[in-house]
């Protein structure tokens, strides 16, 4: 099945009503981001809203879960969401799925709007008056910038890639007011492959020419890598690495038609020469998905067959499309779930797509953590504050039952349970409108507990839907605990490199728990840059194998009480080539290896190992770069005493441009100074 979708803020009316253009396939990838995006509209109060569904040709059980998820609490504050132009096609979706009279629908967008502001105004909480002016916070005003900024740019993506016109001129126009709003340099999409006719654009003059076997080997490189990697591409030969330097390429975006790398979005420097912010990437993520639809929509040819829409053939056409439903739920749950180790990204996943193919608008799932108790690990269509704190004992009431039965229970049933002490976690169940308690098995265990709302139709869940419940969440089961298995290796491994350094730093007082700290200041230092979780996976496992080469450094460099000659600084520096080389078979380091090879380089080029200078060091590498020198500077050494606070203050300012990011290095000495990052004391 098709997974593309493209939507668009097509209008925002002085009153409130935002109007959403949907086109193409709506599948889990894109359920996931209209959930999002209704949840952003909920933050940012808006609670009416009207949904085009003409030129959407698809809809899985997950894409409607999304809106089903959603839609009670916009309807609890005064609002809806109201659908217009559904085809028939897409209304037997949702009436395969029972859920069809759940949602309000009407003949345009005029009719819409109308009947959105008939809707009565939600009671308003009356507030107590502020004490005095409060301003938003930088990063909280930014974000809600970003959210604004994300509709406009997505609706202008949307008018101009399915617009009419030469697929080179709609190019051009979204590469043009990306950077001319993200105030970019250089932006560019370059050919990778001369096997489609797919065109080349470039913003502000572009890369220099590449010579195919360049094309060719970033081709290669690219294939199976993340959505957004750095601008250092690995694996290249020396020509393809001397090429992204002088077209001074900082981000790389492989873009892909009929299941291949074809071409890349390759973003250079900012015109002010400063990084590009998070908020900032995102606005880059959605410009290549955007352009990985547009190249979609050129293979994909929409195909129907007509149907009789006949009293007889209607309950047949029904079942079959319920049991299609149901087949394709299973193939997107096993495939999320089998190509995902981090269990904590397919739980959204997991639940929209629960939410959508039980007809219901709530769901909770609980995991059973390390101390027996099972807690929130995810919800829709509950607010996460109701939900805050809530946990089961393992051994009592709703998981007793369900580890004895391992079959769904009413939630009625449950009610009757005897103990005080059973009751009350039924009760919290039926307090947020749980009506049915399913658990999550793995070999006879009891690992989760998912507890599902009625279902909108008023109908009870049917023996058919409860056998597709427990297959869903015995795929769900096999996933958890492979994460769990692969997350308790990845800690062994880190734990034990970590013990060898310790050990490592023990031969020398003045080094004993640098790596430690090291990890301490960077943990702080990345919250406060505001990096999602995988890059703050891949800074910590870098700041805490980041001397890992010195167990290839002999005692005498680490000790040595008379200083170092020649011979004995050459051998440490090597430290950084050892580490790579001992770590570079290990997959899941794969991401913090240039942190481990690359955090003594220095901004003007004069570091080592390879002598990279200004942004060609790896970010990560620049950060930790800092938070190392952190600690050397407020440690002891033989050689002399730790440095006062405003000693560091004053050198890490004073070497602001050689040997660190002059960026990074502002913002480290604003933390050091608003408290952000705090100087750890010696034990």
């Amino acid at each position: 099945m098709p997974k593309e979708l493209k939507l668009a803020l097509a209008e925002r009316t002085e009153d409130g009503i935002s109007v959403f253009k949907f086109s193409g396939t709506l599948g889990v990838e894109g359920a996931t981001g209209v959930a999002g995006l209704f949840q952003a509209c909920l933050q940012e109060k808006v609670f009416k809203i009207v949904v085009d569904l003409k030129d959407v040709s698809f809809i899985s059980s997950a894409g409607i879960g999304a809106f089903l998820s959603v839609v009670g609490e916009l309807r609890s504050r005064g609002g809806d969401i109201i659908f217009v132009k559904m085809s028939d096609k897409i209304a037997r979706v949702f009436e395969s799925l029972d859920v069809l009279d759940f949602f309000t629908d009407a003949l345009d967008i005029s009719s819409a709007k109308v009947k959105l502001r008939a809707i009565p105004t939600a009671e308003t909480v009356t507030e107590e008056p502020e004490k005095g002016p409060i301003e938003l916070l930088p990063r909280a005003d930014r974000q809600r910038n970003v959210f604004r900024n994300l509709l406009s740019l997505l609706a202008a993506y949307s008018d101009i890639l399915g617009g009419r016109g030469k697929l080179s001129e709609k190019l051009a126009r979204v590469l043009g007011i990306t950077a001319s709003y993200l105030s970019l340099a250089e932006l560019a999409i370059v050919s990778l492959t001369g096997d489609y006719d797919l065109p080349e654009v470039n913003i502000a003059g572009g890369p220099p020419p590449a010579t195919n076997i360049v094309r060719k080997q970033l081709a290669d490189a690219l294939r199976g890598k993340p959505p957004e990697i750095p601008g250092n591409v690995r694996g290249l030969s020396r020509e393809s690495k001397s090429w992204l330097r002088d077209a001074d390429v900082h981000l790389v975006f492989p873009l892909t038609y009929r299941d291949e790398v074809v071409s890349a979005l390759m973003v250079g420097p900012k015109k002010s020469g400063t990084e590009v912010l998070p908020e900032e990437r995102r606005i880059l993520r959605y410009l290549h998905g955007s352009i990985n639809l547009l190249y979609e929509n050129v293979k994909l040819k929409e195909t129907s067959t007509e149907i009789e829409n006949t009293e007889e053939l209607r309950a047949d056409r029904v079942k079959l499309h319920k049991k299609l439903i149901e087949t394709e739920t299973l193939y997107m749950v096993s495939k999320e779930l089998a190509s995902n180790v981090d269990i904590r990204k397919v739980f959204p996943v997991l639940l929209v797509i629960l939410v959508g193919q039980m007809g219901t608008d709530k769901a909770v799932l609980l995991i059973r953590n390390e101390s027996g108790t099972f807690e929130v690990a995810g919800v829709r269509g509950i607010s996460e504050a109701r939900t805050e704190g809530f946990t089961i004992r393992v051994d009592k009431g709703i998981a007793a039952e369900l580890a004895g039965k391992k079959e769904p229970i009413s939630i009625d049933v449950l009610s009757m349970l005897g103990e005080p002490e059973d009751k009350k976690s039924v009760e919290a169940m039926t307090e947020i409108g749980i009506s049915l308690i399913a658990p999550v098995i793995f070999k006879d265990k009891l690992i989760g507990v998912v507890g599902l709302g009625p279902k909108v139709s008023s109908t009870f869940y049917s023996d058919d839907e409860l056998r597709l419940l427990g297959a869903l969440l015995n795929l769900a089961g096999i996933s958890i605990e492979n994460a769990r298995l692969f997350s308790k290796i990845t800690e062994t491994y880190t734990d034990v490199v970590r013990a060898m350094v310790s050990a490592i730093e023990a031969r020398d007082k003045y080094t004993r728990g640098h790596t430690e700290r090291v990890t301490r200041y960077a943990n702080a230092f990345g919250r406060g840059l505001g990096l999602n979780a995988d890059e703050m996976q891949t800074l910590m496992l870098g700041a805490v194998l980041h001397d890992v080469g010195y167990l290839g450094v002999s005692e005498t460099a680490i000790t040595e009480p008379d200083g170092l000659t020649d011979e004995l600084r050459a051998e440490i520096q090597k430290h950084t080539i050892v580490g790579y080389q001992i770590l570079k078979e290990i997959k899941f380091l794969e991401k913090s290896l240039d942190i481990v090879k690359h955090h003594h380089e220095w901004w003007d080029g004069t570091g080592y190992p390879d002598g990279l200078a200004a942004e060609e060091i790896p970010f990560g590498a620049r950060v930790v770069s800092l938070c190392d020198s952190l600690d050397a500077m407020t440690s002891d050494r033989r050689y002399r005493g730790a440095k006062e606070m405003d000693e560091v203050v004053n050198e890490i300012k004073s070497n602001s441009g050689t040997q660190f990011d002059p960026v990074l290095a502002g913002t480290f000495v604003n933390m050091l100074s608003d408290g952000t990052i705090s100087i750890i004391e010696r034990k």
